[in-house]
């Protein structure tokens, strides 16, 4: 059956994938939002918020039922729509892709949901991190992880296990995903701010930690970020030489990834209407045109100075 999956069903999952985790994103952080199921999720937290600070354990309650339903396998029923919902596509997957992506995606699943509960708990705390703390904490709460899980299920391609989790592939992948998610705290600051929401985001860690102003913030922020992807082509240019064709396949993809979440975050209704985060196509005019910069702010071929991160510039075995 795995073998028989076509291209377009493969491409159909990661799409309805991708939605869905824009939903769950909604339900979990986006907590000021309308819809009656989420606004009943966003009551219980801050009733528990009340309750000797047990935000974190409510939060914790619903990830783990909703992660739980990915993970089991069969036919079964779901009181809550959104564990029914990431149910059904653990469903698809497990009839569309190897046993080996299956396990993948659920574990990046997993990590997401992590993240997303230290992002709240942080929130409704209002504890602010270190920047090496928050940075740790967008690696897992951006959602990139699930995301690239899914570039094999796409490709109908496997990269080998010593491939995939040898200390280069796995720095790799990181780089592509703390990029995406440096980027896409710029895209929805604005957005963050009108909220008030904007406490656990890049600038205003940096604002906080160093007393910058927000225009020396984002600045010291965008070089943080140009350094990452700096890296990243060094690493990968190391490693192609040697890799597998599924592994090329899927590291050239995590590039495509950094520039298409660029274009998302640029061109996508929800960060270009500030006032109303549920616009529609049609409803806000995205730019005719991104201008690029043409050069990086940093031009370091090393990671941040990190204490999380800077294990990438080591002699990485692969």
């Amino acid at each position: 059956m795995h073998a028989e999956s076509h291209d377009s069903t493969r491409l159909r999952l990661l799409t309805e994938a991708a939605r869905l985790v824009h939903v769950l994103a909604r339900m979990y952080v986006d907590d000021v939002r309308n819809g009656a199921a989420q606004q009943y999720h966003r009551a219980a937290l801050l009733l528990a918020a009340e309750a000797s600070d047990r935000t974190t354990y409510a939060v914790v309650l619903r990830s783990m039922r909703v992660q739980r339903a990915l993970e089991i396998p069969g036919p079964r029923r779901f009181d809550d729509p959104y564990a029914a919902a990431i149910h059904d596509l653990g469903e698809h997957f497990r009839a569309s892709a190897t046993p080996v992506q299956v396990r993948r995606f659920q574990q990046a699943h997993r990590a997401w949901l992590a993240g997303v509960q230290w992002q709240i708990g942080n929130r409704f705390r209002g504890l602010m991190p270190t920047l090496d703390d928050y940075v740790t904490m967008r690696l897992h709460s951006a959602g990139g992880e699930p995301t690239y899980a899914m570039l094999d299920i796409a490709n109908g391609a496997e990269v080998p296990a010593r491939e995939m989790d040898s200390p280069a592939v796995c720095a790799l992948t990181e780089m592509a995903i703390l990029v995406a998610a440096l980027d896409n705290d710029r895209h929805s600051l604005a957005q963050e701010a009108g909220r008030r929401q904007a406490q656990q985001n890049i600038l205003v860690v940096l604002m906080r930690q160093d007393g910058s102003p927000p225009a020396r913030a984002a600045e010291d922020a965008v070089a943080l970020r140009d350094r990452v992807p700096r890296r990243f082509l060094v690493l990968r240019e190391r490693v192609l030489p040697r890799a597998s064709a599924e592994l090329r396949r899927y590291l050239t993809d995590l590039g495509r990834g950094i520039r298409g979440d660029i274009e998302w975050g640029l061109r996508v209704p929800r960060y270009l209407s500030l006032g109303n985060a549920t616009a529609g196509p049609g409803e806000v005019t995205p730019p005719e045109r991104i201008p690029w910069a043409d050069h990086p702010l940093n031009t370091s071929d090393e990671p941040p100075p990190l204490p999380s991160i800077t294990w990438w510039r080591d002699d990485l075995a692969f």
